[in-house]
């Protein structure tokens, strides 16, 4: 990963355009991996990730994704 984000850097970034829930592209962006890297995450359920009914649409709060990044 590119380097360790904190809450307090993205909340306050004035260019933040980042939604506190991300796809996995975005999330990806964010963290500096690959889609597919980060994916593999999730697969392994380093990263947990909110599913909604009836979808197969996948998105990661902000924070969680933060979480990983400060752990890893």
């Amino acid at each position: 990963m590119q380097s360790a984000l904190n809450q307090e850097q993205v909340s306050n970034s004035k260019t933040n355009s980042f939604p506190e829930l991300l796809t996995i592209q975005q999330a990806a962006k964010l963290c500096g991996l690959g889609r597919n890297n980060l994916a593999h995450f999730i697969r392994m359920k380093l990263i947990p990730v909110v599913i909604f009914p009836g979808m197969k649409r996948v998105r990661i709060h902000q924070s969680d994704l933060l979480e990983f990044i400060n752990q890893h």
